[in-house]
C-alpha cells in the first residue's frame, strides 16, 4: 500500500473504534485530499472524515491540518449522513405497504448493517435489499408497482427485482445468494432460505420494527457476500468494516461449534479464517472477537487489503 493508503487505513481504525489517532503519523505536507479520494473510493469517507476532524480536536497543528480540509470534511459527512439518512423513511415507507397486504419482508445488509457500527449515520447505505422468497417476490414486485412512490426505473434479474422507490434503488430478492449447481453451495442455499423463513428477529429502524435476519446468519451472510464479490468483481474496504463490525456485536453470542459445523459444511471455513486477519490485523477488530481464530495465512490477508485498496468499493474503481 502507499503511504496515504496506510494513513487512509490508520484514520478508518481510529473511526470504526472511535479511539485517537496517533499524531505523529501525520507531518506537514500530508495530502489530505488524497487521503479523503481514497476515502471517498473506498465507501468510507465518512468515517474517515471524523478521525480527521477528531484530529483537530487532540490538537493537530493548523499549518499540518488546514481548516479547508476540516470543512471539507464538515460538507462530505453533511452529505453522506443526508443520504443514509434518506434509505430511512423510503424502507419504512415500503416495509409498511408491503405488511398492509400480508408480506413481510427480510431487511438484508444496509441499515440492518449500520446497526453493527458504533455511528450507524456513517456508514453509507444507498440502497435497500429485501428478500421475499420466490412465493412473494413478484407479488411484492406488482404491488409496489400500483403506487405512486414506485418509479418505472425496473427489470428483473434471476436473484431478484430491481425498482426506484422514492428515488430509492430496492432489490426485491426471491434469494439471498444464486444457487450453483455445487455441493457446498446448495447447502448454503437451503439453510440460507430456512434461516430467512424461520429464523429472524426484528431491530427498530427510523419508525417501524423491521425484520432482519439472526446475528449467525449475518455473520455468514455478510462474509460470504463479501467473498462472491472479491471473487467475482472485486471488494472495498467498506465491504470487510461491514463483517468486521457485526462480528465485534454478535460474536459472543455464537455457538462456535455450531459455527464449525456450517462453515464447513458450505466450503467457507478457511475462507472465514483468511479473512479474519483482515478484520483482526488490520482494522483492529480485537481477537477474542473473532471466532475460529487461526494464526495461519497473515501474508494473503495482507494482499487481499492491498487489493481492496487498489480497487476501491465493490471493484467499482
Amino acid at each position: 500500500m502507499t503511504s496515504n493508503e496506510k494513513l487512509t487505513l490508520h484514520l478508518l481504525k481510529s473511526a470504526l473504534w472511535n479511539t485517537d489517532a496517533d499524531l505523529t503519523l501525520f507531518k506537514k505536507g500530508v495530502d489530505w485530499d488524497d487521503i479523503l479520494r481514497i476515502a471517498e473510493k473506498q465507501g468510507t469517507v465518512s468515517l474517515v472524515a471524523s478521525a480527521i476532524r477528531r484530529l483537530e480536536d487532540l490538537g493537530l497543528r493548523e499549518d499540518v491540518l488546514p481548516n479547508g480540509i476540516i470543512n471539507k470534511c464538515v460538507m462530505l459527512q453533511f452529505s453522506i449522513i443526508r443520504t443514509t439518512s434518506s434509505v430511512i423513511p423510503t424502507l419504512n415507507s415500503v416495509v409498511n405497504v408491503l405488511r398492509a397486504n400480508g408480506i413481510d419482508p427480510v431487511l438484508l445488509k444496509g441499515q440492518a448493517v449500520a446497526a453493527y457500527y458504533f455511528k450507524p449515520e456513517f456508514r453509507y447505505c444507498g440502497d435497500i435489499d429485501l428478500y421475499l422468497g420466490k412465493d412473494n417476490s413478484e407479488r411484492a414486485f406488482n404491488i409496489l408497482k400500483g403506487h405512486e412512490q414506485f418509479e418505472d426505473d425496473s427489470h428483473g434479474h434471476e436473484k431478484h427485482f430491481n425498482m426506484k422507490w422514492q428515488g430509492t434503488e430496492v432489490e426485491l430478492h426471491r434469494s439471498a445468494i444464486d444457487l450453483n449447481d455445487t455441493k457446498d453451495n446448495r447447502a448454503l442455499y437451503e439453510w440460507t432460505e430456512r434461516e430467512l423463513k424461520d429464523n429472524t428477529r426484528t431491530l427498530r429502524i427510523g419508525d417501524v420494527d423491521v425484520t432482519v435476519p439472526s446475528p449467525l446468519f449475518d455473520a455468514i451472510f455478510v462474509m460470504q457476500h463479501l467473498w462472491w464479490h472479491f471473487v467475482n468483481d472485486g471488494t472495498g474496504i467498506r465491504q470487510f468494516c461491514d463483517w468486521t463490525m457485526c462480528l465485534y456485536q454478535v460474536a459472543d453470542g455464537l455457538d462456535k461449534k455450531e459455527l464449525r459445523s456450517l462453515l464447513q459444511r458450505f466450503g467457507l471455513l478457511g475462507i472465514w479464517q483468511t479473512f479474519g486477519h483482515v478484520a483482526v490485523e488490520q482494522l483492529g477488530l480485537p481477537r477474542e472477537k473473532f471466532p475460529l481464530y487461526t494464526n495461519r495465512k497473515k501474508y494473503i490477508a495482507r494482499k487481499i487489503t492491498s487489493l481492496a485498496m487498489e480497487y476501491g468499493n465493490f471493484g467499482h474503481e
